[in-house]
């Protein structure tokens, strides 16, 4: 039997069992040790009832967080995990949907970048960051 992934993402919240925007690119003040900014990846898989799969967080390629989640059922299954960013985690970031025999299934990345006054923004890349993403799933 073949897995689905029917989509994942990195997203700012949870709502109703989903996700509420889609999140490429964070910006967080390294000067500020204080802050921290909760950060959701959500996957909607089929055809994995039984089977455990792992939210697999790297930073720069080294694993910050392994998330297990038990699949209980075979048509559409849900789950999120959550990660708080501090602001001194700048990087690229990687979440990838791992299956129990160590299989990576789907891998989605976003970074984390300073919003110091030496970071010069390009007009494309605010326009990126200003807008929102709705949600690319489409849920039966």
């Amino acid at each position: 039997m073949e897995t689905t992934i029917l989509g994942n993402l990195a997203t700012s919240a949870i709502q109703d069992r989903g996700p509420v925007d889609q999140i490429d690119l964070l910006f967080t003040n390294p000067n500020d040790s204080d802050t921290a900014q909760q950060l959701y990846f959500f996957t909607e898989v089929a055809k994995l009832e039984g089977r455990i799969i792992y939210h697999r967080w790297q930073l720069n390629g080294e694993v910050m967080a392994e998330i297990p989640f038990e699949v209980k059922s075979n048509w559409r299954w849900r789950v999120f995990s959550s990660k708080k960013i501090l602001s001194s985690m700048l990087g690229e970031w990687q979440v990838s949907v791992v299956d129990d025999l160590g299989n990576v299934l789907h891998s989605e990345s976003f970074s984390v970048q300073p919003t110091d006054d030496e970071v010069k923004i390009s007009e494309s890349e605010l326009e990126a960051v200003a807008l929102l993403h709705s949600p690319l799933l489409h849920l039966n």
